[in-house]
């Protein structure tokens, strides 16, 4: 019976993970590995026997004997590995060199990237990475993640070949964005250092990628396999990010290691390598496999790995594998049962072979092997022996997966988790079939924590570090949200604290009477705020270094000026970051006032083009989101941001722009109800999918200098006249010519 929750909506029910598809032969009740150690014992002692014919009971009894005992640890069904494997990589590690310097650690020294692949040194072996695009499964309901997972599996079912996913997690210094809004200077950003330092405490910031590795024997055959995931991708509107250059590519594989003094070179400089972990360029690696699933999970049930505060590093091999080979296989286990000892366990295990088999006959599911390698990674002995605890603790508590550690196979773990061409780890896969491996997604996350990012409230109940500087293609960003949704709040929180961490200028235009930005936001970065009233107006304000912190008053300029007196601003400001090679953000509040001037409207749609190669990231704040993309250069402007946030609007409004931001039903429906400062934050072109929530994430100084005055009757905004203006002209808005 389907289970709801409290707003009655159906939960996800438990799926119960089929373990029918692995290996496991008996002769009767007696395993085939016992069987067969037992029989190889009997006979060898047997001939021991006949060859050495002993005189006395003890020698007789020592060869009789003694065969069997020693093979008798071989005998052990249950494990897996297998012992022979420990005994194997045991005596391997023996006679193998413990410290790897770049002389022996040739095998990176032949990889090479060029024309977008790594060529691995085997020939004409070689990969290329991709970032992958991220799906917020957090607040989805049962059936938005019963259409992730069905896409999933499809995605994966039409593979005919191996891929590597790894969700790489970068552990972040806390206190680097403390000491760095700190060092600004000013009184008003140590009072937020110390503020921050108390509400950060001591949680763990981390930030991830996660990466597709496409393998192939050479580079015509990898150029046919992107192209064909590329366009099975694109079903599902997934925009998995390429590289955009061979040292784009080199990045993405160095990023695996550690952080070393050559960062031109592939691959670690320094491996001393132990019994049970690795020194990488003086970090401490440890490595493990995952050995068994939960009885049952649920979608993205992994999800206290991929998306916590362990930093945590996951590779996972998935290769598909012969439908035919699976359906004989669930013959044999279905037979096997059929005349084993009637049980309850018996019936169970019939009803799911036959179910499993049944799909597979209808091409409903494939069987993959696929192997899942953990790592973690720690300054010190100590570090890794605590996060070693904290994993496996974890674990216990999450369902009871159960890993192993790689004992003796240190390097060949760590491989894995690095973006090289190989194996997977010889006996530590797991033949699964697509229902387990749909609900084991790496794509889900909730959490935004990008490098060098700017602390901004909290997003999937971790910290959310945020910058529209830290890796994006560009700088700019579009803030959408109704009155009193907390767009104007969220964005002088945002570049308040942009200001004193990165030293970002700020130029920004306020058409409000009431100065959101040119009164109390102003003075709380010591800027200035000229008054505009004409054009002319604008060639008349000083500019020089020290114009930091700027915002153009236009609150009494008239409608006649207001478009003449934006491109004189523009102007100003190419030329100012030009003299000085400062990067700004342009913050434009109320942008559909750009609509009125069809000259204001082209600089606006000039400077956010080419904006990125002067070093400026424009920031568009507007109220109706269908007024701005009802015009050319409201479309047009939100196709080039990189960056958005949507806070909460009427359902009317949500219709209208939900097929132009892409939202979800779920989205939709969170979007209406949210409060003020929540609204979901995308970045990366959309590919990674946030919900952001403001609420007390502020000091109170940045409060009293964010929160707006309420309004009054007297109050007149350009909007206003705005809509006058539409609704004068028989409801139709005004637009300008395409540009």
């Amino acid at each position: 019976m389907p289970v709801a929750d409290a707003n009655g909506d159906e939960l996800e029910a438990p799926y119960a993970v089929p373990t029918h598809l692995e290996a496991s032969e008996s002769i009767g009740p007696i395993p085939h590995r016992l069987w067969t150690i037992g029989l190889g014992g009997w006979i060898a002692s047997s001939l021991l026997l006949a060859d050495l014919h002993p005189t006395d009971e003890l020698t007789h009894a020592l060869v009789q004997w003694g065969t069997l005992l020693a093979l008798a640890p071989f005998g052990a069904w249950w494990l897996h590995p297998p012992p022979e494997h420990g005994l194997m990589t045991a005596l391997r590690h023996l006679v193998r060199r413990r410290l790897l310097d770049p002389d022996k650690l040739q095998t990176y020294q032949r990889m090479r990237v060029e024309n977008g692949a790594l060529y691995t040194g085997a020939g004409d072996a070689c990969l290329t990475v991709w970032r992958l695009p991220t799906v917020n499964l957090d607040v989805a309901s049962a059936t938005a993640k019963r259409r992730h997972r069905a896409q999933w599996g499809a995605f994966l079912d039409g593979l005919g070949h191996e891929i590597t996913i790894v969700i790489r997690a970068r552990r972040m210094r806390r206190l680097q964005a403390i000491y760095e809004v700190f060092e600004h200077g000013s009184d008003e950003a140590k009072g937020l250092a110390k503020w921050l330092q108390h509400h950060l405490g001591d949680r763990t910031l981390i930030a991830r990628d996660r990466l597709l590795i496409i393998p192939a024997p050479d580079h015509a055959t990898l150029l046919s396999r992107c192209a064909d995931i590329r366009s099975s991708m694109a079903q599902f509107d997934w925009r998995p990010v390429e590289p955009d250059s061979d040292n784009d590519l080199e990045k993405l594989v160095n990023q695996f290691w550690p952080l070393r003094p050559n960062i031109e070179r592939l691959g670690p400089a320094m491996i001393l390598r132990k019994q049970r972990e690795l020194i990488v360029d003086g970090e401490y690696v440890r490595t493990f496999a995952l050995r068994n699933y939960p009885a049952t999970i649920t979608t993205n049930w992994w999800s206290h790995l991929t998306d916590s505060d362990l930093p945590i590093d996951i590779a996972m091999d998935i290769r598909p594998r012969d439908v035919g080979e699976g359906k004989r296989h669930l013959d044999r286990r279905e037979i096997a049962l059929a005349t084993s000892r009637p049980t309850r366990e018996r019936e169970v295990a019939l009803e799911q072979v036959r179910a499993l088999a049944l799909a597979m006959e209808r091409s409903q599911v494939k069987p993959y092997d696929v192997s899942v390698t953990i790592a973690i990674r720690g300054s010190t002995r100590n570090e890794l022996e605590q996060l070693n605890r904290r994993l496996r603790q974890r674990l216990r508590d999450r369902g009871n997966a159960t890993m192993q550690l790689l004992r003796w196979e240190q390097l060949e773990g760590l491989e894995r988790i690095s973006a090289l061409d190989g194996l997977p780890l010889p006996r530590r896969t797991r033949r699964i079939e697509t229902g387990t491996l749909a609900r084991t997604t790496p794509l889900c996350s909730a959490t935004l924590q990008l490098e060098g990012g700017v602390p901004l409230g909290e997003a999937g109940s971790a910290p959310c570090l945020f910058w529209t500087r830290a890796g994006q293609k560009n700088a700019h960003m579009a803030v959408y949200g109704g009155s009193g949704a907390g767009k104007g709040y969220l964005m002088r929180v945002y570049h308040s604290r942009k200001v004193f961490q990165h030293d970002v200028s700020i130029w920004a235009i306020d058409s409000d009477e009431q100065h959101e930005y040119a009164g109390r936001f102003c003075e709380y970065l010591h800027g200035e705020a000229p008054v505009i009233r004409r054009a002319t107006d604008v060639d008349q304000v000083a500019i020089s270094r020290r114009s930091r912190v700027v915002v153009w008053d236009l609150s009494q300029c008239s409608d006649e000026e207001y478009g003449a007196a934006f491109v004189r601003i523009c102007d100003r400001l190419i030329d100012y970051v030009g003299a000085h090679q400062a990067p700004t953000d342009f913050l434009v509040d109320e942008a559909v006032n750009i609509l009125r001037s069809s000259a204001a409207a082209s600089r606006l749609n000039d400077l956010i083009q080419r904006g990125r190669h002067w070093g400026i990231g424009v920031n568009i704040v507007t109220q109706l989101p269908s007024d701005w993309f009802g015009s050319h250069l409201g479309r047009r402007v939100h196709g080039l941001v990189d960056s958005w946030w949507c806070g909460q609007q009427n359902p009317a409004e949500v219709d209208a722009v939900a097929s132009v931001l892409r939202l979800t039903a779920e989205e939709k429906v969170k979007i209406e109800a949210a409060t003020s400062g929540v609204g979901l934050l995308a970045t990366f072109n959309g590919t990674q999918r946030a919900w952001l929530d403001l609420y007390e994430k502020v000091s109170p100084d940045e409060h009293a200098m964010a929160h707006t005055t309420p309004r009054t009757a007297e109050t007149q905004r350009r909007r206003v006249r705005y809509l006058e203006h539409a609704l004068m002209s028989n409801g139709h808005l005004p637009s300008v010519q395409p540009v």
